[in-house]
């Protein structure tokens, strides 16, 4: 209490006058609406991240499955050496 006391009370005076309270009030309110838009910002952008990354999810989700159902080919074109391993 004391210390927002000697905030509005620019003059010293030991009273707040109306001036001085009207200051603070008007300083106090101008803070809380920028702090107010830098949180909003705050959340878009992180609502735009999040959508970006869903996206990047699904990506990778259609692009695994197109994976799963590909079959590989490989032909050999000469083999050396291969020993008695080979089936």
């Amino acid at each position: 209490m004391e210390e927002l006391f000697s905030k509005c009370d620019e003059d010293h005076s030991g009273r707040i006058e109306l001036n001085e309270f009207v200051d603070h009030y008007l300083d106090t309110k101008n803070q809380l609406v920028e702090r107010e838009q830098e949180l909003i910002t705050g959340i878009l952008d992180s609502s735009a991240a999040i959508k970006d990354y869903q996206e990047q999810l699904q990506r990778a989700k259609t692009n695994r499955s197109q994976v799963q159902n590909s079959i590989l080919k490989v032909f050999v074109i000469r083999a050396e050496n291969l020993g008695d391993n080979v089936q």
